[in-house]
C-alpha cells in the first residue's frame, strides 16, 4: 500500500462515493434544463429565467460533485495509475465548472443574443467531460480491478455509453445525447462498485500484512 493510498480509511472512502452519487440525485429531483442541444437565445434565456431551479441543480451536479469526484479518483488509484486517474478526475472536474459558470450566467447574468452559443459551449463541455470519465474508467479499472467479472461488464458498460453520448454533445447530437440516460446510471453504479472493490482490497491487504 503506498503513502497516498494509505491515508484513505474506509469511511472517507464511502462517504465520497455516497456523497458524489447523492449529489446527482439530488440534481436529478430539482430537475434540470430540458433545452435541445438546437434551442434558440429567446428559448434558452427563458428557460434559465423561469426555472431558477436549474441554478441550484448546476450546483449540485456540475459544483459539488465536480470536487467529490476529484476525491473519487484520489481514493480509488493504484500504484501505477496515480498520476492519470487524479488528472483525469481534476479535469473533468474543470469541464464541470466550466459549465456551472456557464449556468449561473444564463440564469443570473445579463440577457444576451448569444445565449444558444452560451448553451451549446455547456453542452459541448459535457461532451469532453464524458469523455475523460469513460477514460478515468478505463484507468482505474486497468490499474487493479482487472479479473473481476462484475465490474468489468459494468466498467465496459459504462465506458461505452459514455464514449457514445460523449460523442453526441459534442456534435449536438440529439440521438446520441439520448444515450446520456443509460450512462449516468451506469457511471454513479460502477463509482459505487468500484469503491466497494477498493475497500475490500485495501481490508485484504492489512489481513495479509498482519498475518505475515
Amino acid at each position: 500500500m503506498t503513502d497516498r493510498t494509505s491515508t484513505w480509511t474506509t469511511r472517507m472512502r464511502w462517504l465520497v462515493v455516497v456523497g458524489y452519487v447523492l449529489c446527482w440525485v439530488i440534481g436529478l429531483v430539482v430537475g434540470g434544463p430540458t433545452l435541445t442541444p438546437d434551442a434558440d437565445s429567446a428559448e434558452v434565456t427563458d428557460e434559465f429565467r423561469d426555472s431558477p431551479t436549474h441554478l441550484i441543480f448546476a450546483i449540485f451536479v456540475h459544483g459539488i460533485a465536480a470536487v467529490l469526484l476529484v476525491a473519487l479518483g484520489r481514493s480509488l488509484v493504484s500504484t501505477s495509475t496515480s498520476g492519470g486517474v487524479i488528472t483525469f478526475a481534476a479535469v473533468a472536474a474543470i469541464l464541470s465548472l466550466v459549465q456551472l459558470a456557464g449556468e449561473i450566467f444564463l440564469t443570473i447574468g445579463p440577457e444576451i443574443r448569444l445565449a444558444s452559443v452560451v448553451w451549446q459551449l455547456i453542452c459541448r463541455a459535457d461532451g469532453v467531460k464524458m469523455l475523460v470519465l469513460a477514460g478515468l474508467i478505463v484507468l482505474v479499472h486497468g490499474g487493479h480491478f482487472r479479473g473481476r467479472l462484475t465490474l468489468t461488464i459494468v466498467s465496459a458498460a459504462a465506458s461505452i455509453s459514455l464514449l457514445l453520448s460523449g460523442i453526441g454533445y459534442l456534435n449536438l447530437n440529439a440521438f446520441l445525447m439520448e444515450v446520456t440516460t443509460a450512462s449516468l446510471p451506469l457511471l454513479l453504479i460502477w463509482a459505487l462498485m468500484a469503491t466497494a472493490e477498493r475497500v475490500s482490497e485495501t481490508h485484504s491487504a492489512k489481513v495479509a500484512g498482519i498475518g505475515r
